[in-house]
């Protein structure tokens, strides 16, 4: 009996099991090794950790949109609640109280910049990830004067509206019509009068400015062409967009 081998020994179902391997990690024991060979060159050692680098940023890029896209089919729509300038708008508090319980539960957060070049007003928004990762938009406005607003209320209506067109821009969060005052104005081609665009393309088209390989801009466009669905202003601004960013990174 002192020489039976056990082949299912069940036991072993209770041994931890061994870590996964991942590129990273494989990267990180080369680094590992080559930090102890005798009187290395320093470039060795700095190029090694560059490519370890590397590797763990496209490992959390990856993490980040893998999370997003499935965020994004949890995302509502926002109800318009608010009225201004004779049309409908999400205001920012429901857009964070919509989007919250989504963000929590994948591990996103958002942060805004704010800076006035030139007297114009800044709004940078950065989405972040749990893993690390990050991407951002910059929307740059003029004070919002309209009404009876003063000087500060000016600066802060215009850093609500572009905080609020940040992270729909990035959420690609759906809100409705909102073109309560900066909206793009376009002509109509049978009736000759001024037609506004929908917030819906108005996002659309800024994401397609922020794409810088024709890859992401196919992917963009292909997406924002089946949600502009029955937007024929909205597709006809959308395709010329694509056209002139098509034009730029071919550059």
């Amino acid at each position: 009996m002192g020489n039976e081998i056990v082949v299912n020994d069940k036991r072993s179902d209770m041994m931890p099991p061994e870590p996964a391997t991942t590129p990273a990690i494989q990267m990180l024991r080369m680094v590992e090794k080559v930090m102890m060979v005798p009187d290395i060159p320093i470039e060795r050692i700095e190029m090694a950790i560059k490519m370890k680098n590397d590797m763990e940023n496209r490992d959390y890029e990856k993490l980040f949109y893998a999370d997003l896209a499935a965020m994004q089919v949890e995302l509502p729509r926002v109800i318009e609640s608010k009225k201004a300038h004779n049309s409908s708008y999400a205001p920012l508090e429901d857009i964070n109280d919509t989007i919250r319980p989504a963000m929590q539960k994948w591990g996103f957060a958002v942060t805004f910049r704010v800076t006035q070049p030139g007297g114009a007003i800044q709004v940078e928004t950065i989405l972040s990830h749990k893993a690390g990762h990050h991407i951002n938009t910059v929307i740059t406005l003029p004070p919002d004067t309209s009404g009876s607003k003063n000087g500060t209320q000016a600066v802060g209506s215009s850093i609500s509206y572009g905080k609020r067109y940040g992270i729909s821009a990035l959420l690609n969060i759906s809100t409705g019509d909102d073109t309560d005052g900066y909206a793009a104005g376009r002509k109509d081609t049978q009736t000759n009068s001024p037609t506004e665009l929908s917030s819906k393309a108005l996002d659309w088209v800024a994401m397609l400015e922020e794409q810088r390989t024709e890859k992401d801009l196919l992917d963009c466009f292909t997406t924002g062409w089946a949600s502009l669905k029955g937007d024929g202003a909205g597709r006809e601004a959308f395709m010329k967009a694509k056209d002139a960013a098509k034009a730029r990174v071919a550059k």
